[in-house]
């Protein structure tokens, strides 16, 4: 029979696994809002160059501007460890395929994502996400 910590673990872990599925179909599908969802009002998305993407609105530029720059993308994570934390506090990290689509169907780049995520009013966000690649 499970604890109650480990059931809470567990379901914390889930929560945080869905949090990445809904940023990787938000961001694929165009839903701008969707990927901001995912973050705190104050996170951050620290992109593969150095980019520092601080709070909704510059989040939200990045975005944005991303299907003129890499077309329609589907982003595939693998691999997902959790490390949670006191205070309701996790570290993340995963693999990232970055696949373009529809047209000339090709991997992009592949990488990681390491992410600080934290829990508030009941769901999980990302405080900060770093995406490096290969």
């Amino acid at each position: 029979m499970m604890t109650d910590d480990t059931a809470g673990d567990t379901a914390a872990r889930l929560a945080i696994h869905e949090l990445v599925a809904r940023y990787n179909m938000s961001w694929d599908s165009d839903d701008v809002d969707g990927v901001l969802s995912c973050f705190s009002a104050d996170g951050v998305f620290i992109d593969a160059a150095g980019g520092q993407h601080r709070g909704h609105s510059a989040i939200r530029a990045f975005v944005s501007a991303s299907p003129a720059a890499f077309g329609k993308m589907r982003h595939i994570t693998s691999s997902h460890l959790v490390e949670l934390q006191a205070g309701g506090r996790a570290r993340h990290r995963c693999y990232v395929v970055f696949v373009s689509h529809p047209e000339g169907q090709r991997v992009l780049d592949t990488g990681e994502y390491e992410d600080a995520v934290e829990l508030a009013a009941g769901s999980w966000r990302f405080t900060s996400r770093t995406v490096t690649f290969d």
